[in-house]
């Protein structure tokens, strides 16, 4: 399902030393496998997830997720794989603010969707299956935070 082999990362901030955050990195998860990925602060666990997320890319290594190289991908592939196979759901969650629940789960659909005519309807499901469709209107600000993360998924989940 996923295949990482000997990545590295290293990020150059301007006026500081490179940061190295993976070196050399192997992983392999099978299908229906969990894995926690745990270290201390600044250990690489984001910039891993990142990249495997297609949000970041890689100085050197294989990444294959399901049998395709991602790691060769333009920004436009990357783009469609964070939308159509990619799902995050970000500790800030992610989400816009001043807009709905209910246009907040849209957003990936206009990207993905090619009838955009079925949307509204496919969002609401969304939000009736993550038990939170009394609330499609209300602003994302004024959500608490179990209620945020339920759009977040919401909204990364395949319709």
């Amino acid at each position: 399902m996923i295949q990482i082999e000997h990545i590295s990362k290293q990020y150059r901030p301007k006026k500081s030393l490179p940061v190295q955050a993976l070196d050399d990195l192997s992983l392999h998860v099978e299908k229906g496998e969990f894995v926690a990925v745990t270290g201390v602060s600044g250990s690489g666990k984001s910039t891993l997830l990142h990249v495997l997320g297609g949000m970041d890319t890689v100085d050197s290594g294989s990444i294959k997720v399901c049998g395709e190289e991602i790691t060769s991908y333009t920004r436009k592939q990357l783009a469609q794989y964070r939308n159509a196979r990619v799902g995050f759901v970000l500790q800030d969650f992610g989400l816009i603010p001043y807009r709905s629940a209910i246009e907040n789960v849209t957003v990936p659909l206009y990207i993905h969707q090619k009838n955009k005519g079925k949307i509204p309807q496919q969002a609401e499901t969304m939000l009736e299956k993550m038990g939170i469709l009394d609330l499609r209107d209300r602003y994302v600000y004024s959500l608490s935070g179990g209620q945020k993360q339920r759009v977040a998924i919401g909204a990364c989940d395949d319709q």
